[in-house]
């Protein structure tokens, strides 16, 4: 492969990743806080990459007042925005506090400084009469962002292993989409680190590495994306669907068996068949607990007296139940099935494949073909 092909290789990833960066920041689909940071990070490995570039093509020295953008160390602020991704994917309800936003004032700090070097040496718009300090600076601040990244990648391998030992495969995010996320950012750090090094010693540039994984990065992510995206638009059409057979459905009287007497399972069935709160993928039983004023233990122990189920496997009862209904109705014959299992309240489709099994003796397509067959 002559280095003309990976050229155009790297430019389409580029454009790809920036691409996909806009559609995750300004789609309806994709709009939440952990995409958000998401979206800023693939855009930064974008600009990273342009950096790479301009810098190996000598761009800077046919375009001197644009040399000021080679000092931005946007290494500095992409690990805080692809931290702050992971944090908001493992808890979406979680606020992040000052301790977290202080990650910035690292870059703040270089961009602050670069700048006022820059204004001098690139723009001559004011003189800088001790410049003794400058190299020092510079040594710092390389150093200082090797260690910065490391330091933040062993924070979210700590985050992701207390995820994955405190979740099971009913959580509600894809650790398999995290953990090879996570994999392909050690990769790239360590071979950053790699390649500074050795240019840094022995005056040799492999950076067209970084840019192969980086674009591999926007190539796997695009590729997800377009599963992601198509996942996500399939959920907003069956939600809307479904908000309009809400509307248009008369509520149905509520009928309570024998041994389902309890006032607080009565109201609990009550939420879950007017309010559908099973379709709420991070509904808890502390949520519920404290709708019906009750505690967390007492409420498991009325669910288990009355259905000998515990909290998870009943409402997912609920959910195979809600599936079912969209399965076997021709409205939704054009949805994904696993969009359908999302929009019952389950958390992934391993957890939805499993207890729609679980429950029916079939998985979702297999159950259709059978209903399909039957009719």
């Amino acid at each position: 492969m002559n280095f003309e092909i990976l050229d155009f290789l790297i430019l389409i990833g580029v454009t790809q990743g920036f691409i996909f960066a806009i559609i995750i920041l300004f789609s309806r689909f994709f709009k939440n806080k952990a995409n958000l940071y998401l979206g800023i990070s693939l855009l930064l490995g974008v600009f990273i990459n342009i950096q790479y570039w301009a810098l190996h093509y000598d761009w800077y020295k046919e375009h001197q007042s644009f040399r000021i953008l080679e000092d931005i160390e946007l290494v500095l602020v992409f690990p805080v925005t692809l931290y702050f991704y992971y944090l908001k994917l493992l808890n979406p309800s979680l606020k992040l506090r000052n301790k977290q936003w202080v990650l910035f004032v690292p870059f703040i700090i270089s961009i602050g400084l670069n700048l006022y070097i820059g204004g001098q040496f690139y723009f001559d718009l004011y003189p800088i009469h001790n410049k003794a300090w400058i190299p020092h600076f510079y040594t710092i601040e390389y150093y200082f962002s090797i260690l910065f990244n490391l330091a933040l990648l062993v924070v979210e391998f700590r985050l992701l292993l207390k995820n994955t030992i405190k979740y099971q495969p009913d959580i509600g995010y894809d650790l398999k989409w995290i953990r090879l996320f996570y994999t392909f950012h050690v990769l790239l750090i360590f071979f950053w680190i790699i390649t500074n090094v050795v240019d840094y010693y022995y005056n040799n540039d492999y950076s067209i590495i970084i840019w192969l994984l980086l674009n591999i990065l926007f190539y796997w992510i695009g590729y997800q994306g377009i599963y992601k995206f198509t996942l996500a638009k399939n959920r907003f059409e069956i939600r809307e669907i479904n908000k309009k057979k809400a509307n248009e459905k008369q509520k149905d009287i509520i009928k309570f068996k024998e041994g389902e007497d309890n006032p607080y399972f009565k109201k609990f069935i009550q939420l879950l068949e007017t309010e559908k709160l099973y379709r709420n993928q991070q509904l808890s039983r502390d949520d519920i607990a404290a709708r019906l004023n009750i505690s967390i233990g007492y409420l498991s122990q009325i669910i288990n007296s009355v259905t000998q189920k515990n909290f998870s496997d009943y409402l997912n009862l609920y959910r195979v139940k809600e599936a079912k209904i969209m399965i076997l109705n021709p409205e939704f014959d054009n949805y994904d099935m696993v969009a359908i299992g999302l929009e019952a309240g389950f958390n992934s489709k391993s957890a939805f494949y499993k207890y729609f099994k679980k429950e029916t003796g079939h998985t979702p397509t297999t159950f259709k073909k059978i209903y399909k067959e039957q009719m």
